[in-house]
């Protein structure tokens, strides 16, 4: 028998489809080009413990007083709300970087071939503006080395790289 279409399975459906589009975005486009500075880094750290513990102690306080809880029970709410509020973020941080990344600028870099990490093959580039080495999907990246023009889009939390071609 078919249950009729409410319109809480309906919300629970389109939350559940907007859940896996924003995970799909994230997986496939924003990972691969979107990087953080450390003043991105510093908000993240701070930021998730912080609205972790106001999600716990919130969820705390609409508990049923005559249900039984054990420690256990809390640390894994506490624990679940740290974790999902850290991605959460670190998506909401992803779309900040690249819609405040307006400043266009390109540099002339060595690389070096690397495999595996955040799903794609790629290049290896040193960027002197977040002091870090950088990883670029890049499919034609010669193992050897060489060097690489990067093109690129700064902002106050990060940077996003627009394209890399091999010199």
């Amino acid at each position: 028998m078919r249950r009729p279409l409410t319109s809480t399975r309906l919300l629970v459906g389109l939350g559940v489809l907007l859940f896996v589009a924003t995970i799909g975005l994230w997986v496939f486009w924003l990972d691969r080009i979107v990087y953080f500075n450390t003043l991105s880094v510093m908000i993240c750290l701070v930021t998730s413990p912080l609205l972790a513990a106001v999600a716990f102690v919130m969820g705390v306080r609409r508990r049923n007083p005559r249900l039984k809880f054990t420690i256990m029970d809390s640390l894994e709410e506490a624990i679940s709300a740290l974790a999902v509020i850290a991605v959460a973020e670190f998506f909401v941080l992803s779309l900040l970087v690249f819609f405040s990344s307006t400043r266009p600028g390109d540099y002339i870099a060595r690389y070096e071939y690397t495999s595996g990490g955040k799903r794609c093959s790629g290049l290896q580039v040193y960027d002197r503006e977040l002091e870090k080495h950088i990883k670029i999907c890049h499919p034609d990246a010669l193992r050897a080395g060489g060097k690489v023009r990067v093109e690129k889009r700064s902002g106050p939390l990060g940077i996003t790289v627009k394209r890399a071609e091999l010199l």
